[in-house]
C-alpha cells in the first residue's frame, strides 16, 4: 500500500513585469508564514514535498509546468495543499491568475482559473485543499459545472477563494486579510481541543473572522467542494492552548519559531482570539474571557491614554488605546480593544550613529546593532566588556540607541524564562525589543531550540532599515546558546 504523503505548492507573485499590476510585498509574508506553519513540528509535510515559487520564479511557463506535474503525478493516497497569493484578473467574465510575466495586453500571458480547476478535477489525489488569496479569486468556480465528474471519498477536494467573483481581496497588517486569518488558523486558533486543525474547522474560522471584520460584506470568502464525507482530514497539529505552559517530558527536543496567539502590550502579555488591522494604523484586538489582571491592565492604559510598545507575530510598533469595550454573553466576556499606531523613534528616517573611538576601534551603525542584538538575545558578556572598557559613548550607543523607542534589556530571553513566562510570550516580547530598540526593522526568523521545556539555543535573522534604494538592507544573523 502506498503511504499517505502530504504535498504543498505555494505561490507568491509579489511583483509583476507589467506596470499595470502593483507590487504585492505582503504575499511573500503570506507564503513564508504558511510554509513555516506547515513545516513546524510535529509536521505532516517534509521539506522535499513543499514547493515555493516567488519573484521571477513565478513566471507562467515555470508555474504551469510545475503545477501540472504537482497534480498529475499525485496518487490517490496523496493529500495536496495549494496556496496562491497574488493578483487576480477578471476579463469578459473569465478569471485569471496573474504570474510574474502576466499582462492585460494578452490573455495568453496569464493562467486561466478554469485550467487550474481542471487540474484539480482530474488529479488522482483523493484530498486536495486549494486556497486563493487574489482579487476576483471567487471566479475560479464561476462555472456551474465545477463539481461535475468528481468521484472522490473522504474529505474530498476543497477550493477556498478569498472573495466572491465580483469582490476584491484586501490587504492589511502585513498580510492579505484572508491570508492573515489562514495564518492565525494554522497557528492554532482553528484547532480543536486535541490541537488538530482540519479542513472544516479552518474554513469555518476564516469565514467567521472575515465576516466579523468586513461586516458590510465587501469581502466574503467562497467555498467550493465535492461532497464532504468521512473523517475530517488533518492539515496540521498544534499544542493545545491549555498545554502551552506545560514542559515536555522525557528529554523531548522541539523547535519553536512562532508566537502563536500571544501578544505583548506595555507590561501585559496573554493570549488573543482575534487580531486585525481595521484601517491603516488602526488595529482591533479581541480577547475572550480575559484574566482579571489583563482586563485591569487594559483599563488602566485606556484611562491614561499612554503610548506603549505592542508586538504580535513578527511585528512591533508603538500604540495608544483609543477604545475599549467589554460585552457579556452566554460563553463569558469578550473584550474588544481598538489600538492606534503612534510613530516611534525606531521608525525615524535618521540613520543610527556610528562609532570612531580614540582607541582606534571603529564600528558602523550596523555593526553596533549586531552587538546590541547579541546582548539583547544572549546577554553576551564578552561584547559588554569590550564595549564598556573605558568608553561610555559606545556603551550608550549600544544600550540606549539614538533611534530606539525603548531601552535595551540584556539577556531578555533568559530573564523572562526565569520568571516562568510561556515560550510564545517570551518570543513575542523578544520580537518587540529587537524592533523597538531600532536594532532591526524586519524579522525573518526567531526560533528557539527547546529541551524539557527550557530554551537552550536561539537562531535569529533580521534586517536593518533600508536607507538607500540601491543598497540592500543590512542582515543580522545570529545563532548561539543562552548564557545562564
Amino acid at each position: 500500500m502506498i503511504p499517505i504523503a502530504y504535498k504543498a505548492f505555494l505561490v507568491a507573485v509579489n511583483n509583476n513585469i507589467s506596470p499595470e499590476f502593483s507590487d504585492l510585498p505582503n504575499t511573500i509574508n503570506d507564503v513564508r508564514e504558511v510554509k513555516r506553519l506547515l513545516m513546524e513540528k510535529p509536521s505532516n509535510f517534509d521539506d522535499a514535498n513543499v514547493q515555493e515559487f516567488t519573484g521571477t520564479i513565478s513566471k507562467k511557463t515555470i508555474i504551469t509546468a510545475e503545477l501540472g506535474a504537482f497534480f498529475e503525478s499525485a496518487t490517490n493516497e496523496d493529500i495536496l495543499f495549494l496556496f496562491w497569493a497574488g493578483h487576480g484578473y477578471l476579463h469578459q467574465g473569465e478569471g485569471y491568475l496573474v504570474p510574474f510575466d502576466g499582462s492585460t495586453n494578452t490573455d495568453s500571458s496569464m493562467i486561466r482559473m478554469v485550467d487550474v480547476k481542471s487540474l484539480i478535477d482530474n488529479s488522482k489525489a483523493n484530498v486536495i485543499f486549494s486556497l486563493f488569496d487574489t482579487c476576483h479569486s471567487g471566479s475560479i468556480a464561476r462555472s456551474q459545472d465545477i463539481l461535475r465528474g468528481l468521484e472522490i471519498t473522504g474529505s474530498g477536494k476543497v477550493i477556498i477563494a478569498a472573495c466572491q467573483p465580483n469582490q476584491y481581496a484586501y490587504d492589511r497588517n502585513g498580510h492579505g486579510a484572508f491570508s492573515d486569518y489562514l495564518i492565525q488558523g494554522l497557528s492554532g486558533a482553528a484547532a480543536n481541543q486535541d490541537g488538530i486543525i482540519d479542513v472544516y474547522n479552518l474554513y469555518s474560522f476564516i469565514s467567521s473572522k472575515l465576516s466579523t471584520e468586513f461586516q458590510s460584506g465587501v469581502q466574503v470568502p467562497a467555498l467550493y467542494s465535492s461532497t464532504l464525507t468521512g473523517q475530517p482530514i488533518e492539515i496540521r497539529r498544534v499544542m493545545p492552548r491549555n498545554d502551552e505552559n506545560q514542559s515536555p517530558k522525557g528529554g523531548i527536543e522541539t523547535i519553536l519559531d512562532n508566537s502563536g496567539t500571544s501578544y505583548w502590550l506595555g507590561n501585559i502579555s496573554s493570549e488573543f482570539d482575534s487580531f486585525s488591522e481595521v484601517s491603516a494604523g488602526v488595529y482591533k484586538l479581541t480577547i475572550n474571557n480575559p484574566p482579571v489582571e489583563v482586563e485591569n491592565g487594559f483599563r488602566k492604559l485606556n484611562e491614561q491614554k499612554r503610548v506603549v510598545g505592542f508586538a504580535v507575530r513578527n511585528q512591533a510598533c508603538l500604540i495608544r488605546i483609543v477604545n475599549m469595550n467589554i460585552t457579556s454573553g452566554s460563553s463569558g466576556d469578550t473584550m474588544v480593544v481598538e489600538l492606534s499606531k503612534v510613530e516611534g523613534k525606531h521608525e525615524s528616517t535618521m540613520m543610527d550613529m556610528a562609532y570612531g573611538g580614540g582607541s582606534g576601534r571603529r564600528l558602523s551603525a550596523d555593526e553596533i546593532a549586531s552587538i546590541r542584538a547579541r546582548i539583547l538575545i544572549f546577554g553576551d558578556e564578552d561584547e559588554r566588556r569590550t564595549s564598556s572598557f573605558g568608553d561610555t559613548l559606545l556603551e550608550s550607543l549600544i544600550n540606549n540607541p539614538t533611534n530606539g523607542s525603548v531601552k535595551v534589556i540584556p539577556n531578555i530571553i533568559s530573564s523572562l524564562q526565569d520568571r516562568n513566562y510561556s515560550l510564545t510570550r517570551i518570543r513575542v516580547i523578544t520580537i518587540a525589543y529587537l524592533i523597538l530598540t531600532g536594532t532591526v526593522e524586519q524579522i525573518e526568523k526567531l526560533s528557539f531550540k527547546v529541551t524539557n521545556g527550557i530554551i537552550s539555543e536561539v537562531t535569529f535573522i533580521g534586517y536593518r532599515k533600508k536607507y538607500y534604494s540601491n543598497v540592500d538592507p543590512y542582515r543580522i544573523e545570529l545563532t548561539g546558546k543562552l548564557h545562564k
